[in-house]
């Protein structure tokens, strides 16, 4: 911003006086010149995704930190929240990341961090240690617990055996076949000798 001061004085007796009380008064001007504050301004990284490593729901992103320019002082990293390599989880975080000057003027920007996942199948238990029949009217009644179903994503799961349990079937089975799905009908077997 440029500013102009006048003033006028007698050149006899030297003493400052305003140029509105005497118009023939040699006058000098001043000039000064004075640069305003301008906010630092910043641009973030484009959104981007990483996949977190199997059986886990979060991992650490790694992105280059912008740069704050500021008409006032030298370049200068903004602060990042969450800052780069901190741990993310599963789906999209935003990343703010903000600039203050010397002059406490700010700018500030976001973009995201999205964690994708691997869907690992679910684990199925061992097979059942409690097998029992019981023989009436030419058909077997399996009496067995069906095995324990777990799955890392956290995901819902259910257990299905052939034969099901509690069932009554013709035929005594030589093997029991329990599977274990979870909702994206990724599986899991456990074959069990009848």
């Amino acid at each position: 911003m440029l500013i102009i001061y006048r003033k006028c004085q007698k050149v006899e007796d030297g003493p400052v006086q305003d140029i509105a009380l005497n118009p023939i008064m040699p006058c000098f001007d001043f000039f000064f010149l004075y640069e305003v504050n301008q906010p630092p301004t910043v641009q973030c990284p484009t959104d981007f995704s990483v996949t977190a490593p199997p059986l886990s729901t979060s991992t650490t992103a790694q992105f280059n930190t912008p740069q704050c320019v500021d008409n006032q002082q030298a370049n200068f990293l903004a602060t990042c929240t969450p800052s780069s390599g901190s741990l993310f989880n599963a789906g999209q975080n935003t990343v703010v990341c903000t600039c203050q000057d010397s002059g406490g003027l700010t700018d500030s920007c976001t973009f995201m961090v999205t964690v994708l996942t691997v869907n690992s199948p679910p684990q199925i238990g061992s097979c059942p240690t409690d097998f029992n029949s019981v023989a009436f009217n030419n058909q077997f009644f399996l009496q067995f617990t069906t095995p324990s179903c777990t799955d890392p994503n956290g995901d819902v799961v259910t257990v299905t055996c052939n034969p099901a349990a509690s069932s009554t079937v013709n035929n005594f089975p030589d093997v029991i076949t329990c599977t274990c799905r979870d909702s994206s009908e990724a599986t899991s077997v456990v074959t069990c000798p009848g």
